[in-house]
């Protein structure tokens, strides 16, 4: 009687120790990534709600943190990666959302379903994760979407919701291109850009210097970018022109008297 009474004692211990802390108030241990995706949510938040720049505002948010090195990679995949397919995760996660919600379960929902659906990560791992990242009641909306959306088949009702465009644009890029060679620009256009440096230092895609080789500004000559924002490919011809004033400059060292004065560009912006 007394060992029995004994072993009753010790498994009602373990039950309290292991029950300790629910309903008291006291946080969950959050999953692991958690962090990392808590950042990731912030940002598509302020990338959606805001306006704000994903490529001005992630930077320095990643900045501002004390995540590692394969964290901060983490976080510029969902970003990005949820933002430039932000329409076909919406739609994913969508279809069983029986009302409105916030901003940060919206975002949530954005990289949850981007993770199940175009990272291949296992669906315990990025409901878990994501669910953790939420504060507020929206972590049950988020637990039980993402669920679903890691159950249910994916069917998208057409080819602009599943790549991620607007309608407009794929209508007219159809009629100009024909389905196939729009199917292929579509879908190419969603490939993760590569990180390229100018020579001057500055980060800016291939496309976007071919932009500054083909405007072929010279000297004397105005230059009116109609759409820039933020005037990565101004800056780039004015590098070239710089570039143009400092050759001329070497060359003077050799022939006094070809000087002539730095080219006058007027850039509006």
């Amino acid at each position: 009687m007394r060992s029995r009474s004994k072993a009753s004692a010790l498994a009602a211990d373990r039950g309290r120790r292991q029950t300790k802390g629910r309903g008291s108030g006291k946080p969950a241990r959050p999953a692991p990534g958690s962090a990392s995706r808590r950042l990731a949510i912030e940002a598509i938040v302020r990338i959606n709600r805001d306006g704000a720049y994903a490529n001005l505002v992630l930077p320095e948010m990643l900045e501002r943190s004390t995540l590692g090195a394969a964290d901060r990679r983490f976080v510029t995949e969902l970003v990005y990666g949820s933002t430039r397919m932000r329409r076909a995760c919406r739609y994913l996660a969508d279809r069983f959302l029986v009302g409105p919600v916030d901003d940060e379960v919206a975002a949530a929902l954005q990289i949850g379903a981007y993770q199940l659906a175009f990272l291949g990560t296992p669906a315990h791992a990025a409901v878990a994760a994501t669910v953790g990242a939420v504060r507020g009641r929206g972590r049950s909306v988020v637990n039980a979407v993402l669920r679903k959306v890691a159950d249910a088949p994916v069917s998208y009702p057409d080819r602009a919701t599943e790549l991620s465009y607007p309608d407009w644009l794929v209508d007219r890029m159809t009629d100009f291109l024909g389905p196939d060679v729009t199917d292929a620009a579509l879908r190419a256009m969603n490939r993760p850009a590569v990180t390229n440096v100018r020579d001057d230092g500055y980060v800016q895609d291939i496309a976007s210097q071919r932009v500054v080789e083909l405007v072929g500004a010279g000297p004397d000559q105005i230059v009116v970018d109609v759409c820039a924002a933020p005037g990565g490919k101004d800056y780039g011809i004015l590098s070239v022109l710089f570039q143009l004033w400092y050759d001329i400059r070497k060359v003077t060292a050799v022939a006094p008297g070809a000087f002539t004065p730095p080219p006058k560009v007027n850039s509006s912006v």
